[in-house]
């Protein structure tokens, strides 16, 4: 392990794309892929995974970032207490190792290159290359050349302490790794599509969290062909949201948790409360539904058809309840959304159902998967979990 290695991993970590990463660190990305991918090897972990927003670090890969952050982070501290102005920092960051720093370390406390090179094990001329190398790459003086051997300035004491650091540093995370590898771990995604099924995912994440805290759990909001796309990629495990039954597509598999009810909702002090009655009521009120190709919005359609009405309307994309219940609360229009018997029972206390009778307004919520995808023992115990937190949705 290297320290560039660390390094690299850090600014993965961070900027969550191999591309990038690499323009950054101004190496290749065919470089990068093989710097990971020779770390993962030599800990015997995998750090990062492909994801819904791009590389995700895995729960090892949050433990090997925290500690690769830290490692930055003294770097940056001796870079401060040697006086390097900020056009040399990238130099002398990229010039660092752990052979190097060790030779500094030596040279330091043996006062020559020749005793430094008798307690490493290496000769005396690539110990005086290796320490002129880096003060013409980096432009920092650890030594000055005097009659009898080298003297060290006070930016060879800065490197001394910065590799005291780092060795602490990888020894922490090398004995995390070790205490965590018995541990289960690895990812659970799951995309919730907008207004529906929304409220059970948290608390299987819940429960997941207090038996499994290594486990890395996401929540993927998005439209039903971004998920589609995400669940084939292999970014997510599964989705869940209204159930589309024959459009299903072919290689994915639906199974059904509990059914909602497509619902009215405004503020509680709105006058709808009053005047409304039937559909006829509400149609100069301004609704606030889904954009087109979504289930919520295809029923409203048809209900407006039914009733020959042709009410005003502000298409909502936000992917939350949360907000979409802010906007009713602050405003003045009214929503049609899906509510479980539950979620009803628990809504916020300044909104208020509308009571109007909606014909064949149950819809079934659904888990989507793909039956390809052998599910890992972490997405089994999920699986166990939300069917029986199912059972308070109906």
């Amino acid at each position: 392990m290297e320290i560039r290695d660390l390094l690299a991993v850090a600014r993965l970590a961070d900027l969550r794309n191999f591309t990038t990463t690499a323009e950054a660190l101004h190496i290749t990305q065919p470089t990068l892929s093989r710097i990971i991918a020779a770390l993962e090897e030599e800990l015997g972990v995998i750090l990062f995974r492909r994801g819904w927003n791009g590389v995700e670090a895995t729960a090892m890969g949050e433990l090997v970032s925290h500690h690769a952050r830290q490692i930055v982070g003294a770097i940056e501290d001796a870079a401060d207490q040697a006086g390097l102005p900020p056009a040399q920092r990238h130099k002398f960051q990229k010039s660092l190792s752990f052979s190097l720093l060790e030779v500094i370390d030596a040279v330091r406390r043996n006062g020559g290159a020749s005793p430094a090179a008798n307690e490493l094990g290496r000769s005396q001329p690539s110990i005086s290359r290796a320490i002129s190398d880096f003060q013409k790459y980096s432009g920092l003086v650890i030594f000055d050349r005097a009659r009898h051997g080298l003297t060290a300035m006070p930016a060879a004491s800065v490197l001394s302490d910065l590799l005291s650091i780092l060795r602490t540093q990888v020894e922490r995370m090398r004995n995390q790794i070790q205490q965590q590898k018995g541990h289960v771990t690895g990812r659970i995604a799951i995309g919730v599509l907008p207004f529906s099924g929304q409220d059970i995912i948290p608390r299987v994440f819940a429960q997941i969290s207090l038996k499994y805290p290594l486990v890395r759990l996401v929540f993927v909001p998005g439209t039903y062909t971004g998920l589609v796309d995400a669940l084939r990629l292999g970014e997510i495990e599964g989705f869940v949201g209204v159930m589309r039954g024959y459009r299903c597509p072919a290689d994915l598999r639906e199974s059904r948790l509990f059914d909602e009810k497509f619902t009215i909702v405004a503020r509680k002090d709105h006058p709808v409360h009053q005047a409304g009655r039937d559909l006829h009521d509400l149609e100069r009120e301004t609704w606030l539904v889904p954009p087109h190709g979504s289930p919520v919005r295809a029923f409203f359609e048809q209900l407006c058809a039914q009733y020959d009405i042709s009410p005003p309307v502000q298409t909502c994309e936000i992917q939350f309840f949360s907000a979409v219940e802010e906007m009713l609360s602050a405003g003045d229009a009214i929503a049609m959304q899906t509510y479980s018997d539950a979620r009803l029972q628990r809504l916020r206390p300044d909104l208020r159902q509308v009571a109007v009778d909606l014909p064949e307004n149950t819809v079934p919520i659904a888990l989507t998967t793909s039956p390809d995808t052998p599910p890992s023992p972490i997405f089994e115990e999920f699986l166990r979990l939300i069917q029986i937190y199912a059972q308070e949705f109906h």
